[in-house]
């Protein structure tokens, strides 16, 4: 066997022979050039319409999320009017209960006054044997309770008909009046 060198690939063409494909040659640079070009032009319309859609996207969710925020923010504002009415409303009645308890108390004083009070006491206690006897019937024992009021009893039945009950029904008396402590 013997050797044979062979002439290596990377061993430039001779002029004779690049000569004639220098056409080819440049018509192949020339198309892979504008597809190059044409590829690129692509690629970049590509990219704007995904940034376009991409911004697009963003302004749609900004305005979800905007519209997402302002629904809570009114659920959360009528929430707190809410709130702020029943603590308002709270405030208001337990004012009024106070009111009506100093009322109550202020009139239990007086009807005490005027059980102690020898001038007075003979009327308001024929003012609850009346009532006992409105309830009970005209044939009731009455016998005076120490803090002021009776006990009025009957073979079958009995009553206590005690001041502070006397001071709710003079303050349940008052009716549509009382409306008048609540309003300025």
């Amino acid at each position: 066997m013997s050797e044979q060198t062979t002439a290596t690939s990377a061993a430039p063409m001779p002029d004779v022979i690049a000569e004639p494909l220098q056409p080819l040659r440049s018509a192949l640079l020339a198309a892979a050039q504008r597809d190059a070009q044409a590829e690129t032009a692509q690629a970049e319309e590509e990219y704007r319409q995904r940034v376009a859609e991409a911004r697009s996207e963003a302004d749609r969710l900004r305005s979800v999320a905007r519209a997402d925020g302002e629904r809570d923010a009114e659920q959360l504002r009528v929430e707190q009017r809410a709130r702020a009415r029943r603590r308002a409303r709270a405030t208001v009645l337990a004012e009024q209960r106070r009111a009506l308890d100093e009322l109550r108390h202020e009139v239990e004083r007086r009807l005490t006054r005027l059980w102690l009070d020898d001038g007075t006491r003979d009327t308001l206690h024929a003012h609850l044997v009346a009532a006992a006897r409105a309830d009970l019937g005209d044939q009731v024992g009455v016998n005076d309770l120490p803090e002021g009021g009776i006990v009025a009893t009957t073979d079958h039945a009995r009553g206590t008909y005690r001041l502070a009950d006397l001071a709710d029904q003079v303050i349940a008396s008052l009716g549509a009046e009382l409306n008048g402590l609540w309003t300025p």
